[in-house]
């Protein structure tokens, strides 16, 4: 049973680590493609005129998939003298003031990707400016703590289960002799 016990225990680690980090490493892909179609002069998923100078045209659209296009994205532009440019705040969740401090400590600090509360920001020299993009990560949190809750709890039951049917046959097996 303590055999069975660590192979659930180490399976379970190994299949929420790995769920978490492949969800992370997405959302992190999806923030550095917000942050490739960023301009300060345009946001992503505002329409451009037919022949305007895009850097971004040969970029696949905003809307390429359906994670993209139902994530939340922040921003905070913010100038080589620490000035606030731009805030784009399109849900209103944060407020615009917890975005620009959190945009400031992460600059301060050097950071390039990482966590911050609910939210995983990601930072890029934009050619005159810093851009710090943020994403909401509140419902993939939930899940995986969802997808963790489920797990421990099917896989207790399990090893219930199994606790039982090895006395039971332990019980067989030693009866003849």
């Amino acid at each position: 049973m303590s055999v069975l016990l660590l192979l659930f225990l180490g399976t379970l680690g190994v299949i929420y680590n790995s769920s978490y980090h492949e969800v992370l490493e997405r959302n992190f892909g999806m923030l550095e493609h917000y942050a490739q179609l960023y301009f300060l002069e345009r946001q992503p998923g505002e329409m451009e005129l037919p022949g305007e100078n895009n850097p971004a045209a040969n970029e696949p659209p905003l809307g390429d998939t359906p994670a993209f296009q139902l994530s939340t994205f922040y921003s905070v532009a913010v100038s080589g003298g620490g000035n606030i440019l731009a805030i784009d705040n399109p849900a209103g969740v944060y407020e615009n003031a917890l975005l620009a401090e959190t945009a400031a400590e992460i600059i301060k600090h050097q950071r390039t990707q990482g966590i911050s509360g609910r939210l995983i920001y990601l930072v890029k020299e934009k050619g005159g400016y810093m851009l710090v993009a943020f994403m909401d990560n509140t419902i993939i949190g939930e899940s995986m703590s969802t997808l963790f809750r489920y797990t421990l709890a099917f896989g207790s039951v399990t090893i219930v289960l199994l606790f039982f049917a090895a006395v039971y046959l332990a019980k067989r097996i030693v009866l003849p002799m």
